[in-house]
């Protein structure tokens, strides 16, 4: 396989259906991948993600040496899970294969500043770039 047919996306398009989306709730929901290509799948996941963003004043050396307030944005993970919902197989074109799952995504309470969540579904491809589908809940 070439370098630059390693850059090119699948033609393949990640989707997903959620029943609910309750935070702290059992979340069911199914992930459907959908061909347009033949290649193999290495396995499907989800990949669970909370963080927290804030702003921050923190010191930082200017060009002429000295010390100057600054305001960054700061991310910062409270929890993160892979779980695999697949194992490997071959999709062919036209092809769509249905992923059920249950999964619990944990409540947290921010203690500086905003919390996100987010549920991203993934075939993973050996090679070539992943095809994804995230949502933020």
């Amino acid at each position: 396989m070439s370098f630059f047919k390693k850059l090119v996306p699948l033609k393949a398009e990640m989707n997903m259906l959620l029943e609910n989306m309750d935070i702290g709730q059992p979340l069911r929901g199914v992930a459907s991948l959908e061909s347009r290509d033949k290649f193999r799948v290495e396995y499907v996941r989800l990949e669970i993600r909370v963080t927290e963003h804030w702003k921050e004043t923190r010191m930082t050396r200017n060009a002429r040496g000295g010390m100057s307030p600054s305001t960054v944005d700061v991310h910062s993970t409270r929890y993160s899970q892979d779980i695999p919902i697949s194992e490997s197989f071959d999709i062919t074109n036209g092809e769509k294969k249905d992923f059920p799952f249950e999964v619990t995504i944990p409540m947290y309470q921010p203690m500086r500043g905003q919390i996100t969540h987010s549920l991203k579904a993934v075939a993973n491809v050996k090679g070539r770039p992943d095809v994804t589908k995230e949502i933020k809940l």
